[in-house]
């Protein structure tokens, strides 16, 4: 987190659509989660648009925290 690493621009941008706090149930952050992940490989995430990005990761829970679920993505470049 240091120094804006992780910010939009940073080394490593996380939660480029702000992140699920306050927004919605837990359970269905992971939906909103995967559908930014795939905005912004497609690139179509205007101003959270990370530059160049090929790979995403987007996780999720579900239940009472007892169901977990991690997609990777990635454009053509990655395979």
């Amino acid at each position: 987190m240091e120094g804006g690493r992780i910010a939009p621009g940073g080394a490593l941008p996380v939660n480029t659509n702000g992140g699920g706090l306050s927004c919605v149930h837990p359970g269905m952050y992971g939906l909103f989660a995967m559908v930014e992940a795939t905005e912004q490989l497609m690139g179509r995430a205007g101003a959270r648009q990370v530059d160049s990005a090929t790979l995403a990761l987007a996780h999720g829970n579900g239940g009472e925290l007892s169901s977990q679920a991690t997609v990777v993505l990635g454009t053509r470049e990655t395979l």
